[in-house]
């Protein structure tokens, strides 16, 4: 339309001034399975968390675990999981 020349079309993925906050609130009792309480699942979850605030090498592996969850969504709503992926990355790696 206009006889510009194209340079890039994406110029950045890092969107650390587009946050996303959601929260979540389960009964414990549905978090419980034959094996553990409800209170142990969550306990088990606040642990974790715990252990990726205290540690890079563990907060990586708990990144991932977080994007297995989005990336599935992402796909479903016809996004790219790439972009989001290179983006949560790249903010994660600023701290």
């Amino acid at each position: 339309i206009t006889d510009g020349k194209v340079g890039l079309k994406i110029l950045s993925n890092l969107a650390d001034r587009r946050l996303v906050r959601a929260a979540v609130s389960i009964p414990y009792e549905r978090l419980g399975t034959s094996e553990l309480s409800g209170e142990a699942v969550a306990e088990g979850i606040a642990a974790a968390y715990r252990f990726a605030y205290a540690d890079p090498h563990r907060a990586c592996t708990h990144n991932k675990g977080v994007m297995n969850g989005i990336d599935p969504v992402v796909l479903a709503t016809g996004n790219d999981w790439r972009a989001i992926e290179a983006g949560a990355h790249a903010y994660a790696a600023k701290s």
